[in-house]
């Protein structure tokens, strides 16, 4: 799975609406290097009339806090009491402050069906309650859907809905020229992984959609959508500009069927039935919790999507039924 991410990308749009598309992390190194970074072409916080969020991962929107606080004064060449603030309806339940008790009984019962040791499934939940502690409680201005339209600097940008690395992950596209803000949906050096969430909740709390998130899946869909556009740059979440994102897209694919045969191959190698944590270990190793949390989320999705296919089934396991057991299709 992805290791954490040295460097975050953050994007000023500049121009009738100032806009600054993702904050990045609540650490102080983060804080130093967007400041300073924003000197550096003689902007600073306040000049901002708009922050957008791609999507709710701590690397990407906790720095909120600081940075609305720092926007807040009014003397720059904004000239609001903050930034506007929007991000996709989806994302809702990550800006409560971390106060969200049905996000760590998903993670539990999550790890409980992946056959995760109680000894191991302590360290994962402690790592889930370091990253909701993380999370802002701030208000947002707009909430977005697929399809809306946001004006970004002196140009409209399309709203693209692209769940699957995260259900609130949302695209920015310019249509005029193709720019396309890919966010961490697509990324140039490494493959983003979809991670395992519980269903969104809206801003009232209530559902955001009917079916249970299943997140490889959902990637595969969005990444289909995003290949289809005629983009000419794309501006990833983490690392360098890159162009030609329909042969990206293809790579991302084939590597999820050759990750789908490696999943094959350890379920045959581990007697032609495992757990996703049997699986998990098999192919990843045993690490610190945060990465099972990612191992676990890989294996899963690709199962899920192989399951999907007809070519995994899965039945009841230990903990009275509690436990998945997953086996190719025709064995076990």
């Amino acid at each position: 799975p992805p290791l954490p991410l040295g460097h975050v990308n953050v994007y000023a749009v500049l121009g009738a609406v100032p806009t600054l598309v993702d904050v990045g992390p609540a650490t102080g190194e983060a804080w130093e290097a967007l400041t300073r970074g924003l000197a550096h072409h003689g902007l600073e916080p306040d000049d901002f009339a708009q922050v957008v969020i791609t999507h709710t991962h701590a690397d990407h929107f906790t720095q909120l806090p600081r940075f609305l606080a720092a926007a807040g004064g009014g003397g720059g060449r904004a000239g609001r009491s903050r930034p506007l603030l929007a991000a996709h309806r989806w994302g809702a339940r990550s800006f409560r402050g971390g106060d969200d008790p049905g996000r760590v009984d998903f993670f539990r019962r999550f790890a409980l069906m992946a056959g995760v040791p109680e000894t191991e499934l302590q360290g994962m939940l402690h790592v889930l309650a370091g990253l909701l502690a993380l999370e802002p409680r701030v208000a947002v201005d707009r909430w977005l859907d697929d399809g809306d339209v946001i004006a970004m600097g002196d140009d409209r940008w399309r709203v693209l809905h692209t769940p699957g690395h995260a259900q609130s992950q949302i695209c920015l596209y310019r249509e005029r020229d193709g720019v396309l803000i890919s966010s961490d949906h697509l990324l140039p050096a490494i493959s983003s992984n979809a991670l395992a969430e519980p269903p969104p909740l809206d801003e009232k709390g209530r559902p955001a959609r009917i079916e249970p998130p299943r997140s490889l899946l959902d990637y595969r869909a969005s990444l289909g959508r995003v290949r289809s556009l005629p983009a000419s740059l794309c501006l990833p979440g983490h690392g360098e500009p890159f162009r030609d994102h329909r042969s990206l897209v293809d790579e991302r694919l084939a590597a999820m069927e050759v990750r789908a045969a490696q999943i094959a191959d350890a379920l045959a190698e581990l007697g032609g039935t495992a757990t996703l944590y049997d699986v998990a270990v098999h192919l990843f190793g045993r690490g610190e919790p945060g990465h099972l949390m990612l191992a676990l989320s890989e294996v899963n999705g690709h199962v899920e999507w192989m399951e999907a296919e007809g070519r995994i089934r899965r039945r009841p396991g230990g903990r009275g039924g509690e436990v998945a057991l997953f086996a190719l299709a025709g064995r076990g």
